[in-house]
């Protein structure tokens, strides 16, 4: 069983090498590795070159830019493997990734996804982290139903394709794609569409094997969120429109209170963004969907944030969001 390992690469030359040698050295030989150079502009090329000569396994492909999931796409395009892995360029993975990935999908007939654990890497201060899932079993039925939105201010259920394995055969017979004009929660769209089509989802988080580094650079913090999100709420209408997704437009209400709460807390500009989170506090849309949110099972910050925006306090909103995020940032999850 061939895995294809599909790496989209952009000015990555810090990272790249140490991504690399870890794919490199996985514990099982029967893997490709699919390097898509989105036009970089530093040495990422040469690095993906040396790596071709040391591992025949490796192949490069060089396409002019045009964005992650451009490139993931390209990938998808080139790859040979009965199972699909995702792995971003300035992150890492331990040795046996591969084969435990491997091992959860091919556990039981019906998995078409297995999901494990991670850390999350600031300055190689490690912390680990797991998706909202609890391990276990899942028909994708029931994940449907809560995966747009379960309640929690969060957004997506399954939100990265990183720390995932995934059947090419679904992916191909359905022509499931990264949306090209998406630039936020594009990984979610994509775990979307793959639920759809798919029978059962394995989550076993026991095991952090990814390592996603958090800096400056990473794709996902270059984002200008609030200009973004909005193409992806139009794209996911589109699937909730054109697919039986259970609960969808309940999910669609608690999204718009989750993605609020991200717009208030990446707003650390000025005296301007004081008065975008004033506009928001007063938003009658989101002051019909809040009844929708589950504060039981929330985290202790986003309660706090909840009962701040219920009750309009936008300074406070400002102040925690400008001066006390920065702080508890490595702690807190999404």
């Amino acid at each position: 069983m061939l895995i294809s390992i599909i790496v989209p690469i952009y000015n990555a030359e810090k990272y790249l090498e140490k991504c690399l040698e870890s794919i490199k050295s996985q514990t099982i030989e029967n893997i490709e590795v699919i390097l898509v150079d989105d036009g970089s502009k530093d040495e990422s090329s040469k690095i993906c070159l040396k790596y071709m000569e040391l591992d025949k396994r490796f192949r490069l492909i060089m396409i002019s830019n045009g964005g992650v999931s451009r490139a993931r796409n390209i990938g998808l395009d080139s790859a040979r493997g009965e199972y699909i892995i995702f792995i971003d360029s300035d992150d890492y993975i331990s040795n046996i990734y591969c084969e435990k990935l491997l091992g959860l999908i091919t556990k039981h007939d019906d998995i078409d996804i297995a999901l494990c654990g991670y850390y999350q890497v600031y300055n190689d201060k490690k912390i680990y982290k797991r998706s909202r899932l609890t391990d276990g079993i899942y028909k994708s039925k029931e994940i449907l139903g809560k995966i747009v939105d379960d309640g929690k201010m969060s957004g997506f259920l399954i939100g990265s394709v990183c720390a995932a394995i995934y059947k090419y055969s679904i992916i191909a017979n359905n022509d499931i794609r990264f949306r090209e004009n998406i630039s936020a929660n594009e990984d979610g769209i994509f775990n979307l569409l793959y639920c759809l089509k798919s029978k059962s989802i394995l989550a076993d988080q026991s095991f952090p094997l990814y390592y996603y580094r958090i800096h400056g650079q990473s794709s996902s913090h270059k984002i200008q969120y609030i200009n973004k999100i909005y193409n992806a709420d139009i794209e996911i209408e589109k699937i909730g429109k054109a697919n039986d997704i259970p609960q969808f437009s309940e999910q669609m209400k608690k999204r718009y209170v989750s993605e609020r709460l991200w717009e208030i807390m990446s707003l650390k500009g000025g005296k301007t963004d004081i008065k975008r989170i004033e506009t928001i506090c007063a938003d009658k849309k989101l002051k019909k969907c809040l009844k929708y949110v589950n504060i039981k099972n929330m985290s202790i910050y986003k309660k706090v944030y909840y009962y701040l925006i219920k009750f309009r306090l936008f300074y406070i909103l400002y102040f925690l969001s400008k001066y006390m995020l920065p702080l508890l940032e490595s702690r807190l999850n999404r």
